[in-house]
Parts: C-alpha cells; structure tokens; sequence
C-alpha cells in the first residue's frame, strides 16, 4: 500500500481486508505470499570465481604482457637448442611472466570477494519471529519471512520490527523506535497511531510507521504490515547495494586506476607500433646466412619484437604501485583510519568535495548541557542569572560559571522580556560546551547591566578558563538544587565507565589541540543521550553537602560516574511515571521520601517549554534564602520540603513566588534564543506537596482515576501494577512551580574546524549530510567553520531534503541558482544547488545518494561518510565509502575506509596522505618509464643501427621486476610536500602523464638507450681488452664471415683472462658477437650494468618531480637511498655468483670497465636537472600549481 502513513489506520485495514483482532485466515495467507513472496532480502547469485578471474585480465597492458608470455613460452619450446639450453632456462622468462600475472590476478579476486559482504550484513537486520494474530485472533510465532501484507503483528521492547507496518494503536502510554540503521540519529523515535498528513514526509516524519530491521526501545503496539521483503525500507537499500557503484566498469574505476588504463591504452598501442615496426625493419636481414633461412630469421626477430615488448611494458607496475598503496594503509592505519580497499587511498586525493555526516562525525555523538538558567533572586527574585556549563561528553568533570565569578552580581531587575543584545555575553553556546571561552557573564534585561561585547574567539583559539568549582556553587536550597533534583530524577538513563575505550583526542590533529583526558571518552550513556547528559549536569553539580563532594574525590571512575545520581535515587522514591507523549511534549515522575512523616509527594517535570511554562503558575528562586527558618505558611523544618531538603528553608513563600506573564515571556524569549544557537532546551519544573500514593495522587489531583488502559505505570509493587491513561498525564502536569531551563546539544569535535579549514586551504569543499534539524544543523556548520562568519544569509547554501526535493518538481525563480534574474527548474536545479550549498538537513537515504550522482555527474571526485544502514548505498555509490568505526556491519562492509574514531579530522589527514601517493605514484611512473623507454631506445637502435642484441629479454626482466622494483616502491616513501594542502584537488579527467611529462620521460629514456648502447659498442671499439674493431664492422656484423674473417685475431684480451679463459692470447672471431663467446656476453654484461647504474641515478633524480637536488637532497628519503644500494648489490649479486651468471648470461667486469659505467650512467643526472630547471621556469603552468577558492 502506498503513502499508508496518510490514511487513518481504519482506512489501510480496509485496504487490506484486516480485522485487527481476528487477524488473516490460513487461504489469504497463501494467497498473498504466493503474491508477494517471502518477507526476506533476496539473495543475488554470486558472480563464479572464474568470471572474476577472466575480470582481472581486461587490462591491455596486462594482455600484452600475456601474448608475450604464450608467444615466449611457444618458442622456448620451438626454437630451444637441446645441446646449448635447457628447457628449464628456457622457460624462465615466459615462467615469470606467467608469476607476475597469477600474483596481480589473485589480489584482484581477494579484493572483489569482499563486495559481497555488505549485502549478507544487512540480514542480521531482519528477524527470524514474528508474533502475529491470525485465524480468529490466535497470537502465533511465526517465522518473519512468513509475513505477509495485512498481517497484524504485536511488537514489545526489544523487538526488532519484521517488516515494514502502519501503527494500528499503542499497548502503552507511548512507543519509541530506534531508526538509527536507517536515519543514522541515535535518537529513538516517538511513535503513535495519528494520520501524517504530509504524503513526501521524511522517514522521521513517519511517526505512524515502523520499518523493518528497527527495535522498539519503550512501549508495546499493535500494527498491520504494509510492505515485506525488496518492498521494505531496508529491502530498498539492498537493492541499492546490490547495484554497486554503478553498472559500468568505467564508474567502479577509481581515478588513479582510470589514469592508469588511459596511460596503459596509449603505452599498448605504441609498443604494437614499435614492435610491428622493428619486425618489419628488419625483414631485409631475415635471409641473413646467420640465422640458418629465411623462416628462422623471422623467428629471430619475431623474438626481438617480443624482447622489445617486454622491455617496454613495465611489469613492475602493479606491484610497485600495490605496495605503494599498502605502505600508505599502514601510515593511515596509525592515524585510525583503517583502508579496507588499497585504490580508495589515492582516491581521497584526489577528492573535490567531502559529504559528511553531522552526528558522530563532525560532532562527538555526547550530548551535553552548555548552560542552565534559573530565577537567582535579586532584590524581588525575578532575576534571571544564566550558567554556563564546563567539559564535554559524559564525563563528570567540568566546572560550573556563575555571574558572580566574573561581573560582581548586577542587581538590577528585569524592565521588560526583551533582551538588549549588548547585555548578553557573546559566547556561543557552542565554545561554552567545548569548555572554551570567558564563562560566567550574566544575561539581564536592562541594558545598563551590560556585561560587554567580546568577540567571538575562533574554536582553534581558545583555551578554557578557570570557573567556580561546582562544589562550591551554593545550590542548597536554591532552584540550582530544585533544576538538580528533576534532572536525576525524571530521567531513566545512566553513565557508564569502560577503561579500555580509547581517547578521543587519540588522533592526530593539526594543528595540535590539547589531548582530551581518556576518561573523557571513556564514559559513556546508557539510555537516551539527552537523559543522560542532565544525568551528567547533576553530577557536575555536584552536591550541597561538602562532605559527600570529598568524598567524590577519592571514588574510581566506574563509582564516580553516577555518584551524585545515586544519593538522589536513595533518599526519593519513583512511585510512578509518566511517559513522555507528543500531546503534551513532557514527562513526570512522582517521587516520595520515605523518611517523611507526613507521607507527601512530589511530581517532577521536564518537558519542551512551550508546553511546560503555561502550566507553571510559580517559579522557584533564591531570594530570601536564611538558615534554619520555617516556611510562614507553617511548614515542617528544614528538609521536610522536597527542594529544601536537607538544605536550609526558604524565605517568603518558602522561595516560590507566582509566576507573572512577564516572567513567562521572559523564559519563552530565553527558550526561542537558545534554539536559534542550535541548542535542544528542555524546561525543569516540579509540583510540591502531592499525596505519595499514586492512585491518591491521580484521584486527587487529576480528572478521573486510574484505570487499565494504556497508560503511565504506578510502581509501587509488581502485585498492585495498573495504568493510567495518557490523557490525563497533562491534568496531573499543572499547577506547577518552574524551577529552570536546561540547553544542551551534541558538541562539535575541537580539531573538527582546522580540519574543515585545511580542506578549504586544499580546495575541497566539505558538505554536510544529516537527518538532524535545520537550525541545528546550521549552527554546528557556523561554529566549525563550514559557513563563513560573513555569510549572513543561508539562502542557496542550506536545503532540507523537502526543499530539495521541490527544487526537481517546478521551475524556481532563483538568482543565486541560475544567475541574476535567471530561472532554472528540476534537475538542473538541483544540479546548481549541488555546487552551491554546503549543508542538507532532514535527509533520507535516497537524498544521499541522489547527492552522490549530482556532484558525480559534474565531474566531481566524491567522498561520503555514514555509519548506518541507510549510509550504505551512498557509500557504495561514492568515489570512496569512509565508514565510522562504531558504525554498523553494513556501513562498514558497503565501505573502502574506515575512520576507527569516528573523527573528521582523520579525512583531513587521510586526504594529505592520499595527495602524496599521487605524487609518489607520479615518481615512480615516472622513473619507472623513463627507465622503459631507455630499454625500448636501447632495443630499438641496436635494431635500427644493425648491432648484436645490448640486451636479453632475461636481463630486462631481471631489471623490470627487481632492480627497478625496490627504488620505485622506495619512491612510494617520499614524505609529503610542505604546501601539499595547498594546491587544488586533481580534476578526474587530468591526465597522470601530460605533455611535457612524457616529454620528460622520452629525453631520460633517450639518453638511458644511448648510453646504453654506448657501452655495448665502447667495449667492442674501443676497450683496451677488447678486440678493438671498427664501428663499420660491428653494424656490420652479420657480413663477418664474408667482409672481415680474421677479425680481432691474436688480441690479448685481459677480458678473457679475467673470464677464465686458458690462454693469455685470445683470437676473437665472428662468434665473438653471440652470448655464446665471452666477448659477447662481456659487453651485453656492459649494456646492462650500465643500464641498472643509470636507472638507479635516475631513481635518485625522481626524488623531487621540479625541484633541484641541490634543495632537496636525496638524503629526504633514507629509504630510497637504501633500496639503491640494495638493487646495486642484487647486480653484484648476478655478476659473481657462477649460477646466476648462467642464469642471466652475464660475466664480472674489470675496474676499468666499471669506470667507463660510471661516467656512461651518471651525467643522466645532469640531464633531468636540466628539463626540471624548463619545468621551474618555463612549463611551470602545466604543474597545477593555481589556487582555488572555496566560498
């Protein structure tokens, strides 16, 4: 049924051929489950392991690699020499090829496995009963699956709601639900029976609906089920997490690997060229006497073209870009935030825009109590004296400020309701709740009683100042103890102490911020987080008996933190409750001193102040205030009186004066400024001298009696347990004395504002996702800094989920969406809005993400938070998910990174992190294919020129995969750039190698080809042990045994000695050009060392991308320093260890020869120094070095 929250509940049983107490027969039963199927999530075939495996080898770059391993592998086998070469030799080059594969494929899969867990978590959602009424009103357990439309079910505390179902009427006074999975408010949720007249109500708007997967935290009901299985709210999200990040491999990409396709795309179709190139170069030598026939000479070549292939495609990539990512985790890790998928770490970096969640996130998901007012006495006890309220969380520390702390007590009375703004203290709320700022200033009426303007101090500023301890607050007998007394009272929630939860200040911030005590995150709230921070103001309170606060002192933590409360709770006793209902917007609780002899009672109230104030016909104030006096109206000493107790009597009226309109007006105005502060303001009032008998109690001072029905409960014994019913709660509820009004709210996280102000200097715009209220949303985004102090105006800049909503039905004539008198409509509305505005209240989950898709659909790299259900399909669909580590099984499966302290500032530094990588991936890519391109350049101009091979395919893979490997993956270290936060954020479509960069690449790698060929042919030419031919003959070679037979016959080759050659005298023959003759496998040995020693200076040049070594010295990075040295020894390693030169068909070089290396290698240095001085001073445009402004 749709929109069932509109209809009456007598109008959806119809719908649904219901009696609600006889419940559906056994044949509609069948009928509608053979309709609607089973009430459960479906479950999506997983894809086969060898789909995903074929997955992993769509990349052209990895295809390449795969034909040249089969084309390798068949011609080991075709083209093998049994006399000289051994299959196993043979095989080595195609063998590690086929490694490389199998690794990068095997953590593909591993990672894709883990995609279909957030889809199983959202099941331990679903419960496994249900108890529903069927057949003639039989009350069964049945399996929840079972449920069908129309069914009526009993739900109770502790529940878990099988399926989605319209309140058909309550069991109990009232019903609270826990919506946290699917609005992500720890709030539970009022519920009741009434019409929702709105049909696009907001799930929070849905009061008369129960959702699937939620729990009944207070209060029992009856309902019909509406919707079951894929149908449901929860089965809604399944279905979005089912579809993933989209449907096309293209938008599962993460920029980085996007770059690197495009990069890989065009790098293929140059090798293609080149290879087919080169084989086509040389179709002229095929008949060469050399190669024994025509078809043996394309096969040799075909080989060169392979060779060439894989010398161009840098198979260490992968891995080195694997490892990059992996060592980057490790540095997040530290700063609790936990990567579960490695390319989601460079994607922060590349991040334009954060949408974060308000509770939890930017905030510490502690409600606490910033300040409290009430009537403190004065010369007629109408003055109104505010205080402010120290510390955070739930811990019990802080202290209380008082006007007389800091302004010496004006006494001047009120004039009028209307506050001068130069009276009032400048203090935002906020900073009070901090623990931040000047405390204590009063507010009054008159503006003559100015406490002064103070700016207001930035949140990264401030520093908290020393108040009056609260011990020393003299609350005995005052209204303080009154408000004290009702806060720990009407309350049903507690603190808890647990030693092992971590700090809150355990993360790094920048800047550095004082650590926050780990007692401090340590407690916790059992119960409502509104309830239990007044626990926590009583309990700052402290108490009025000096002794009993000493005695504070010398308890542990797990005493302490309900300590005050409990001294309360053993001199009153709860006799009823009266549960909190919309009607009425309060609740009470009647409580009784057993030692009284007079058998009195006393109803405590709290409530919203619109609704508590009217019923206040007198206040509670100090004035008068003396010790040991009797109330004139001959009451019982001191003590007798519930706000009095034990504390001294009060003057005239015993301290309780009536309550005037001026008086009302006064609180309201207070009341309504507070809201506007974002703060939640409850009103504390009590009703004194009630008969202790709760049905005394209701019979006297109520209109009617108690009764059975739905109703409040009276606890005073499980065998006399009755009900009262809700409608008359607000009889009881009156004639009230006020005795204060309590402001509290979820305190913003201290480093969360230099956070936002780093993203704002990086050019990342941070928008807020909440379900919470507009006001109060909008003064947390003013407090941290989201909205600028300038900004007067919200207009375009903050939307609820309706009005964006309203922005896609109807054209809107809206300038600041469409430009000056422009008018724009729908999507396209939306679409500017998106761009513009930086907060989103009242929100579903689909607006989540819709928003997602909009900034996506404008080029936007986008990063989500959330913790609950409802944030999982968002996370999904994001560029990168970052879940809250106290967030749901769900959320934190649907999600690439976990923020283990729910902290934004940890996306802060995750974003630096994720900036650096980029450039350490940009390093190494660049060093890694400039070293390429030089092994191409080296291939290719042996072939162009007509030279022996410089370099074996064996070699090249050596150099690829290990030598090149340990530097670039050390590049990976590089500690970020000082202005790294400086600069904007990447555009997704900028490309990872521009121009200029690969012009870069091709000036190295020219000069690493050169020099490596140089080598070859220096130690042919001009090598004193060498057999010293001409340049002509070596590019001649192939004509030896025709042109020059006799070459190099009878030079005394110190080489050959040095090779382990018998005679001194050595003749060199044509032979001398194959591996298979020592002189051909010493300069091939020449090319390669030369071509690691080159790569490795070239590593030490990758340091910086632009900048000189002269200022940033190799010395930046120690770890590169030493993976050169240790890629060097892995070279010596091959060159005199007799097995591996086998292997690698190389041979040790003399002094003199590695001295030729040196002076061959190193100038590469001089050579990138000179295109980094272009890109200083000539390209520097092209390195992204503008500025963005974040309005």
């Amino acid at each position: 049924m749709e929109s069932a929250w509109t209809y009456p509940a007598e109008i959806v049983l119809q719908h649904f051929r219901v009696d609600p107490a006889l419940g559906l027969d056994h044949l509609h039963v069948e009928e509608r489950y053979a309709k609607h199927g089973p009430n459960s999530l479906p479950e999506d075939p997983p894809t086969p392991l060898w789909k995903r495996i074929l997955a992993q080898f769509e990349d052209t770059l990895v295809l390449i690699l795969l034909a040249s391993a089969v084309i390798s592998f068949l011609l080991a086998l075709i083209d093998r020499d049994p006399a000289t070469t051994s299959l196993g030799t043979a095989l080595i080059e195609p063998s590690v090829i086929f490694l490389i594969l199998i690794a990068n494929a095997t953590v593909g899969v591993i990672q894709e496995s883990h995609a279909d867990q957030a889809i199983d978590a959202l099941r331990q959602f679903s419960p496994e009963q249900a108890t529903v009424i069927r057949n003639n009103g039989q009350a069964t357990r049945v399996a929840a699956s079972m449920l069908v439309p129309g069914d009526i079910i009993q739900l109770h505390v502790g529940d878990k709601v099988p399926a989605d179902a319209r309140i058909i009427a309550l069991s109990s006074s009232s019903l609270r639900v826990d919506q946290a999975i699917l609005t992500g408010e720890s709030e539970s949720v009022l519920k009741m029976p009434g019409v929702v007249q709105d049909p696009r109500a907001v799930k929070q708007d849905m009061t008369n609906i129960l959702f699937s997967g939620t729990t009944i935290t207070n209060g029992s009901c009856i309902a019909v089920v509406v919707l079951t299985g894929s149908q449901t709210a929860i089965g809604n999200i399944h279905s979005e997490i089912s579809g993933g990040k989209g449907d096309s491999d293209a938008e599962q990409k993460t920029p980085l690997k996007q770059k690197l396709d495009d990069f890989g795309d065009m790098l293929a179709k140059v090798i293609s060229v080149i290879c087919i190139l080169v084989w086509l170069i040389n179709i002229r030598h095929f008949s060469d006497g050399t190669h024994g026939g025509w078809l043996q000479g394309a096969i040799y070549y075909f080989k060169i073209a392979v060779a060439l292939a894989v010398a161009a495609i840098p198979e260490g990539l992968a891995a080195v870009i694997t490892a990059c990512l992996a060592l980057g985790t490790q540095k997040m890790a530290k700063k609790n935030a936990i990567v579960r998928h490695l390319p989601s770490v460079e994607t922060l970096g590349s991040t334009n825009v954060i949408c974060s969640d308000k509770t939890g996130t930017l905030t510490t998901n502690q409600m606490s109590v910033t300040r409290f007012v009430t009537f403190s006495g004065g010369l007629n006890g109408e003055e109104l004296e505010e205080n402010y309220v120290e510390g955070s969380g739930f811990s019990p520390d802080g202290q209380i400020s008082s006007v007389s702390d800091h302004d010496g007590g004006f006494n001047s009375p009120y004039s009028d309701a209307t506050y001068n703004a130069g009276s009032k203290s400048n203090l935002h709320p906020l900073d009070a709740a901090l623990g931040n700022g000047h405390h204590g200033q009063s507010y009054r009426d008159n503006a003559s009683s100015s406490g002064g303007h103070r700016p207001h101090a930035s949140l990264a500023m401030m520093t908290i100042s020393v108040g009056r301890p609260a011990a020393k607050l003299n609350i005995a007998g005052s209204p303080v103890h009154a408000l004290a007394q009702v806060c720990s009272l009407c309350n049903d929630a507690s603190i808890a102490y647990d030693t092992s939860a971590p700090a809150l200040g355990s993360s790094a911030s920048y800047p550095p911020r004082p650590r926050t005590s780990a007692a401090t995150a340590a407690y916790s709230a059992v119960g409502q987080p509104t309830e239990a921070a007044l626990k926590v103001l009583v309990e700052k309170l402290q108490h009025h008996d000096d002794g009993f606060n000493t005695q504070l002192q010398r308890l542990s933590p797990q005493q302490r933190c309900n300590a005050v409360n409990e001294s309360y709770a053993q001199i009153w006793r709860r006799t009823m409750t009266l549960e909190f209902t919309r009607e009425r917007k309060s609740m009470g609780v009647l409580v009784t001193d057993p030692n009284d002899a007079r058998r009195n009672g006393t109803l405590l109230v709290k409530g919203a102040p619109d609704s508590v104030l009217p019923r206040c016909t007198r206040l509670h104030t100090a004035f008068g205030i003396s010790q040991g006096r009797r109330s004139p109206r001959g009451g019982s000493p001191v003590g007798s009186s519930f706000t009095d107790a034990k504390a001294g009597a009060a003057g005239p009226e015993g301290g309780r004066i009536p309550m005037t309109e001026h008086n009302r007006a006064m609180l309201l105005a207070k009341a309504r400024e507070w809201g506007r502060m974002g703060l939640r303001v409850l009103a504390c009032a009590v009703r004194e001298n009630v008969p202790a008998d709760p049905r005394e109690f209701a019979a006297k001072c109520g209109q009617g009696r108690p009764r059975t029905s739905t109703g409040g409960s009276l606890q005073d014994g499980a065998d006399t347990m009755t009900e009262l019913a809700s409608s008359d709660f607000v009889q009881l509820e009156q004639d009230l004395t006020f005795v204060g009004l309590v402001a509290m709210l979820d305190p913003p996280r201290p480093e969360v504002a230099g956070a936002i102000a780093r993203c704002r200097q990086a050019g990342i715009r941070v928008v807020v996702i909440t379900g919470d209220d507009k006001t109060t949303a909008e003064s947390i985004c003013r407090s941290i800094g989201i909205f600028p102090p300038s900004m007067t105006s919200l207009e375009g800049r903050s939307y609820t989920g309706r009005e964006f909503d309203e922005l896609g039905l109807a054209p809107v004539n809206n300038p600041g969406l469409a430009g000056a008198g422009g008018s724009v409509g729908g999507i396209e509305a939306q679409k500017a809005a998106v761009l513009r505005a930086s907060l989103f209240s009242r929100v579903e989950p689909s607006h989540k993400s819709l928003l997602v898709d909009l900034l996506q659909g404008q080029g936007l790299v986008v990063a989500m938070t959330g913790d609950g259900v409802n944030d999982a399909p968002a996370l999904k669909r994001a560029d990168i998910g970052i879940a809250m580590g106290s967030g749901t099984d769900v959320a934190v499966l649907a999600s690439d990174m976990v923020l283990a302290d729910d902290n934004f500032a940890t996306i802060a530094s995750a974003v630096e992190e994720g900036r650096s990588i980029y450039n350490n991936t940009q390093s190494f890519i660049r060093y890694l294919i400039s070293s390429n391109i030089g092994e191409v350049v080296s291939i290719f101009l042996t072939m162009l020129l007509g030279m022996p091979e410089a370099l074996l395919p064996i070699q090249l893979l050596w150099v690829n995969l290990v030598t090149d490997g340990l530097p670039a993956t050390a590049l990976g270290l590089n500690p970020p750039d000082a202005e790294i936060m400086s600069h904007p954020p990447r555009r997704r479509d900028d490309p990872l190698v521009n121009g200029w960069l690969l012009t870069r690449f091709c000036i190295v790698g020219g000069y690493v080809g050169i020099a490596t060929v140089a080598g070859y042919a220096w130690w042919f030419t001009s090598y004193s042990a060498g057999p010293q031919i001409t340049f002509w003959q070596l590019v001649n070679f192939r004509s030896c045994a025709t042109d020059f037979p006799d070459v190099g016959k009878n030079v005394v080759a110190g080489a050959a000695a040095l090779a382990g050659a018998v005679e001194s005298p050595v003749s060199f023959g044509c032979d001398m050009f194959t591996t298979k003759h020592f002189a051909g496998r010493s300069a091939t040995t020449m090319s390669l060392s030369i071509l690691v020693v080159v790569e490795m200076a070239n590593a030490i040049s990758s340091i910086a991308t632009n900048d000189s070594l002269l200022t940033t010295p190799p010395t930046r990075n120690w770890w590169l320093i030493g993976a050169v040295a240790l890629s060097m020894l892995l070279h010596f390693m091959i060159l005199y260890t007799p097995f591996l030169q086998e292997i690698f068909i190389v041979t040790p070089l003399s002094s003199n020869e590695w001295s030729a290396v040196m002076w061959l290698s190193l100038p590469v240095i001089l050579v990138d120094e000179a295109c980094k001085w272009i890109s200083r001073n000539v390209i520097s445009s092209d390195e992204g070095d503008s500025k963005v402004k974040i309005d």
